[in-house]
This record gives C-alpha cells, sequence and structure tokens, in this order.
C-alpha cells in the first residue's frame, strides 16, 4: 500500500506479522491525518464478519472525549439482530453522541442532534426524533453544513411521514442533489443514521 505501508509487499524486509502491523500503522495514520483535515465518516459494512487485525484496527482508534480523537464518525452494519444487541447499541450510541456534543466545535452540535435524532427514532420517540431533527437542521445550516442540514431534514420527513414528510424528503433531495450527491437517500442515512 503504497504511502500507508511502504514496505509491504513480497520484497519487503520484515515478516508478515510485522508487514500487517506497519500497514495498520500507516492506515491508522492515515485516517486520523484526514479527521484532522476535517470530520470523517468511516462506513464499515458487514461488521460481523471482521477479521481479529481489522477489530484490533479499530480498537485502537481514539474513543471519543479522549483528548487526542479527531472528529471520526465510525458507521458499522452487522446481521446481528437480538433486542439485547440493540440495547446495548442504543446505550453505546447515546454515551458516543453525549462525547460527541461535548466537544464544543462547530461541527459537534449538529452531528450529536442527528445522533440523538436517529437514536431516539429508533426507539420510536418520533416527537423527540422530529424536534432533534429540526434543531439538527438549523444548527447544521449555522454551521455551513448544507449536506448534513439537508440530510437532518430528509430523515425527518421520513420520521414524519405522509404528504408533509414527502414534501421535506423531496425537498432535501434536491437540496443534496444541487450538491453534486447521486443517491440522497444513500447520504442521509449515512450523515443521519435512521433506524426505524
Amino acid at each position: 500500500m503504497p504511502g500507508v505501508a511502504p514496505h509491504a509487499g513480497g520484497d519487503s524486509p520484515f515478516d508478515a506479522q510485522e508487514q500487517r502491523r506497519l500497514m495498520y500503522r500507516g492506515l491508522r495514520t492515515r485516517l486520523l491525518r484526514t479527521a484532522r483535515l476535517r470530520p470523517l465518516v468511516l462506513i464499515v459494512d458487514d461488521v460481523q464478519w471482521a477479521d481479529r487485525d481489522s477489530r484490533t484496527l479499530f480498537s485502537e482508534m481514539p474513543r471519543p472525549g479522549s483528548d487526542d480523537a479527531p472528529p471520526v464518525l465510525v458507521l458499522a452494519t452487522d446481521r446481528i439482530d437480538a433486542a439485547a444487541r440493540r440495547s446495548a447499541r442504543a446505550r453505546r450510541a447515546e454515551r458516543d453522541a453525549r462525547a460527541v456534543e461535548k466537544e464544543k466545535m462547530s461541527w459537534s452540535a449538529p452531528l450529536a442532534l442527528l445522533l440523538f435524532g436517529g437514536l431516539a427514532a429508533a426507539l420510536g420517540r418520533n416527537a423527540e426524533a422530529l424536534a432533534r431533527y429540526e434543531a439538527a437542521e438549523s444548527a447544521a445550516s449555522q454551521a455551513g453544513m448544507k449536506l448534513h442540514a439537508a440530510a437532518a431534514r430528509h430523515q425527518r420527513g421520513r420520521v414524519l411521514g405522509g404528504a408533509d414528510g414527502e414534501a421535506l424528503t423531496a425537498e432535501a433531495a434536491r437540496a443534496m442533489s444541487d450538491e453534486g450527491v447521486v443517491v440522497p437517500t444513500r447520504l442521509a442515512g449515512v450523515l443521519a443514521p435512521l433506524a426505524t
């Protein structure tokens, strides 16, 4: 992987374990540097299939609220759907949203409100979700985060439902398309996760 682990490969002076360690250290460094330039969303699909090395890589990333934690939102999907796992994920999501909220950066309030909105929607607390998404849209607009504001509007429309909800999602989709987004619904789900 050029630029991440320049010595990895067939002609490396390192054994396979050292090559893997160097590659993951390089990838972690690259992710953290990128996130320090601007907030980063990292999507990991089918996390249930992650190998030990991948789990180790993510376990070594700085945790929200720590002094060296950059603005990284990691979204992981898995296929396990047990009630206990959902409850544990909800508690972790709430803890992580509170950590983001404490950052006191221009991006932290909109992101925290998006996370709290998705959590409320996932728990069936639609009135709270609508209020959180509305506040997220306003905060994101004030912070110049156009796509996040549109994602909040889109998800608010999904929670609201009916003709009014469809109008909001269509308006949000147009706003995202105007910014060059090809699949607005997908981006809205990434920026403002909603599990309904």
